[in-house]
């Protein structure tokens, strides 16, 4: 949208006064990138060579932040709404992936520290089942050991579990899974441990970027500009 106005502007040479191209592309910023008056050629140039990245840069960051605060939330974010308390459950391991050093308690630690930091609390399966709608973020490995080689093939997934209702009988409630991400993986045994922490370590990134994005305060219309 921006360098079209530039184009435009350039291309017709048109007079911009008091316009604004773009979010926060003003006049001095047109006439800065577009060369200003002819007249003034070898300074504008000089100009260009030391501003003209910068610019570009921050119309960059202007675009993305414009992005993300008109983005629309899809199904599985919006489910992420309204949670403040959760219980974290990870799956049995195989004797290979014990054998190899990966431990439950540890990648539960890992990710309940995480959700902490996040002001998100956890609780025991026990008081999770008393909350509303019993949400559970639950984490499964499954890592086979390759026959022939000294390393792994592992695939993780990380999804919120919780109880919902069928559209055509509300009354129907059943345990279903409302957001998930997975990720594959290959590494040798020896660094298998630090590179399946890494991989969930990730996944919780995205899973706590949605969940922020769906349960941000909105902004006054004041503040969104």
């Amino acid at each position: 949208m921006r360098w079209v106005c530039l184009r435009f502007a350039r291309d017709q040479g048109c007079v911009l006064s008091n316009v604004r191209c773009g979010f926060g592309l003003t006049e001095e910023l047109v006439k800065m990138i577009i060369g200003g008056d002819k007249g003034r050629k070898g300074e504008n140039m000089k100009t260009k060579k030391y501003w003209t990245p910068a610019i570009i840069l921050a119309m960059c960051l202007a675009m993305v932040w414009a992005v993300r605060a008109f983005a629309v939330l899809s199904e599985k974010q919006l489910s992420l709404a309204g949670i403040k308390t959760l219980c974290v459950f990870v799956q049995e391991l195989t004797e290979e992936t014990k054998k190899a050093g990966l431990t439950r308690e540890q990648i539960q630690t890992d990710v309940e520290r995480r959700l902490k930091r996040e002001g998100i609390r956890v609780v025991s399966e026990e008081e999770c089942a008393e909350l509303a709608g019993s949400p559970v973020l639950y984490v499964n490995i499954s890592a086979p050991k390759m026959k022939y080689t000294a390393a792994f093939v592992y695939h993780i997934d990380l999804g919120l579990l919780q109880k919902v209702a069928l559209v055509r009988d509300p009354k129907i409630r059943i345990m279903g899974v409302t957001w998930t991400r997975g990720r594959l993986g290959y590494c040798p045994e020896r660094t298998f441990v630090t590179s399946v922490r890494e991989t969930v370590e990730y996944l919780m990134d995205e899973f706590v970027e949605d969940y922020l994005a769906a349960n941000r305060k909105p902004q006054r219309a004041e503040e969104s500009f």
